[in-house]
């Protein structure tokens, strides 16, 4: 199997961001809903993420792909207010963030009330879920 982009969830001092190699662009792309790129924090996690991928991409035979070379991006994402909202925003940005598509929807913080009902309502009827007790009872209290 052939994959062009990696997506990496990952926190970092209680602070989520999300970590993309975009192979076919030949870039690492740091989402953060809270920092911007030139940030202490990124001077912190950035070494750190790439360098942990690289070793973990070479330990595992992978072939070379010349990592070294390739460029850093932050994007300017739209920001959070508070404190609580970057797992949200981690979580939207994997379903929808497109590293090449420079008109790709923008989450935004107005919007994570509504995703956050939308992942628990997901969850909850996942056929995963095999809870069909709680299933039934929220089906009853909706109507």
């Amino acid at each position: 199997m052939k994959v062009n982009v990696c997506f990496f969830p990952s926190v970092h001092h209680e602070h989520w961001i999300l970590f993309i190699v975009d192979i076919v662009a030949r870039k690492f792309i740091f989402l953060d809903s809270v920092y911007y790129g030139e940030s202490p924090f990124h001077m912190e996690v950035k070494d750190l993420m790439i360098n942990n991928f690289i070793k973990t991409w070479e330990e595992s035979r992978l072939g070379r792909m010349g990592f070294r070379n390739f460029g850093i991006e932050y994007p300017n994402m739209p920001k959070q207010i508070g404190r609580d909202a970057c797992g949200i925003f981690v979580l939207k940005w994997m379903q929808t963030f497109a590293s090449r598509n420079p008109l790709q929807p923008q989450f935004r913080m107005k919007d994570v009330a509504d995703a956050r009902v939308r992942l628990a309502v997901d969850i909850l009827f996942s056929n995963h879920n095999t809870d069909d007790d709680a299933k039934r009872l929220v089906k009853y209290f909706r109507q």
